[in-house]
């Protein structure tokens, strides 16, 4: 049987050139050991058929090793993964932004032994519930001494206190939803960027995934679902992938196309747009801004609206008992509350020929145990508050729940596509040997070469 030497040495390049690749791509692997978004290499070594080589370098018969680098990747996964960062990113903004509300009303939650939501200890010693009974207490003094200017001035002071109150929270909220306005404008300005550097990052893909070159793209297609991901903790988002085809899309405007973005993402104060279409934002962080900007402060606004205006509406309805339009407040909302009354005006009698009757302060402080709809002033604004946090629970309960199954999800990816040192080094030994066999035949094909030729010479 002849040996093609020629043959067999050009053979053994092509070897060494293939395990020298295998050899590096095992070491990329062992570098990003701990690089979550990295995907392990996998080497494929085969054989092409034997064919006849009638004339170039390599002429003669023989078959030629073949290598190819590939992933274990899961689109599947990948997508599911994006979905929980569109849940997760809205309810984690949602959390953010409860914890400023609470801390804008100045009340504390808690849970008790049951697991129930209960008010804070502070709720009785600050906020408006401490307020508003500050305030019956400094009307009950001035009951027992109708004439005490100083318990008037008392009485006054702790009203304006209540009022205070609310005139914070109003400025409160104002400049709350005013941050908001440019936090979205700001993250909408991230969304574009994101978008421009997936387009890029597409149309680099594209260019590197033709026959033979598909490793070439892996790198960007793991840099581009990180930008995915990132997309989707901001905004709701839909990718479509069919080939070459890649598609972004959200509620139904398609935001990408391949290489091109359609347009550009902008907040106005009311309405997301892009390219002109209106946006209906429902997930990310944009979601979960806007859904306290336009659905959470609003309904608590409302909600302390109407406390006021019961308020307002019984205190002076106490206070006017000769019904001569008498008041102590004003206003029937947060932004028109206000302290009328002043020392010179504030009566405790009924009488102005007995200015030393209390049946008028009196008819005021009944008011602090009155039902109005179903519960006291004190009992209302409790339950306002007790709903408020059960709300906030709710949104923590969900985002906890999200984090736990986008934890699971992640671990899957990892467990499917992540780097196993051992079995690394088992890959890169096996190289290694391998390599160094290739090496082993080039050496005695020389020798053998320098056999041939030196018996040409005698």
């Amino acid at each position: 049987m002849s040996v093609n030497l020629h043959q067999t040495l050009y053979n053994t390049a092509d070897a060494l050139n293939i395990h020298t690749r295998a050899i590096e791509v095992i070491g990329q692997n062992i570098a990003n050991v701990n690089n979550e978004a990295y995907a392990a290499r996998r080497v494929r070594i085969s054989a092409s058929p034997t064919m006849a080589i009638a004339h170039g370098r390599k002429g003669g018969t023989a078959g030629v090793l073949d290598l190819s680098v590939i992933t274990e990747r899961e689109a599947l996964v990948d997508r599911q993964i994006v979905q929980t960062y569109l849940r997760t990113g809205k309810l984690e903004r949602e959390s953010e932004n409860n914890e400023l509300l609470e801390n804008l009303l100045g009340e504390t939650f808690q849970l008790n032994a049951q697991g129930a939501i209960e008010l804070g200890d502070t709720f009785s010693t600050k906020g408006i519930s401490y307020d508003l009974r500050e305030f019956f207490n400094a009307c009950s003094a001035l009951g027992a001494d109708p004439i005490s200017s100083p318990e008037k001035m008392n009485v006054l002071s702790r009203g304006q206190s209540l009022v205070d109150r609310f005139t914070y929270l109003k400025n409160r909220f104002a400049e709350m939803d005013e941050n908001m306005t440019l936090r979205i404008q700001e993250e909408a300005e991230q969304v574009n960027a994101i978008l421009e550097e997936i387009a890029l990052q597409t149309q680099k893909i594209n260019d590197f995934e033709k026959p033979y070159r598909q490793d070439k793209a892996f790198e960007l297609r793991e840099s581009r679902q990180a930008n995915l991901e990132k997309l989707g903790r901001l905004m709701q988002i839909d990718v479509a992938e069919n080939g070459t085809s890649f598609k972004i899309f959200s509620g139904g405007i398609e935001l990408l196309d391949g290489r091109r973005v359609r347009g550009q993402l902008s907040f106005d104060g009311t309405d997301f747009k892009f390219g002109g279409n209106v946006v209906v934002m429902t997930q990310g962080h944009l979601g979960g801004d806007f859904e306290t900007k336009f659905v959470r402060m609003p309904a608590m606004k409302t909600a302390l609206n109407k406390w006021i205006e019961n308020f307002t509406t019984h205190i002076n309805a106490a206070y006017d008992i000769n019904q001569d339009g008498a008041k102590l407040f004003d206003g029937t909302n947060i932004d028109t509350f206000a302290l009328v009354a002043q020392l010179s005006t504030l009566k405790t009698s009924s009488s102005d020929a007995n200015p030393s009757a209390n049946d008028r302060i009196n008819a005021v402080i009944a008011v602090q145990n009155e039902k109005i709809e179903g519960s006291t002033l004190e009992e209302g604004y409790r339950k306002f508050v007790i709903d408020t946090a059960q709300n906030f629970k709710a949104t923590s309960n969900m985002l906890e729940s999200e984090l736990l199954v986008q934890k699971m999800l992640i671990q899957q990816r990892e467990n499917r596509i992540g780097v196993s040192i051992d079995s690394e080094l088992v890959s890169l030994i096996r190289s290694q040997k391998a390599f160094q066999a290739a090496a082993k035949i080039i050496t005695l094909v020389d020798e053998l070469l320098d056999t041939a030729i030196n018996l040409v010479k005698r």
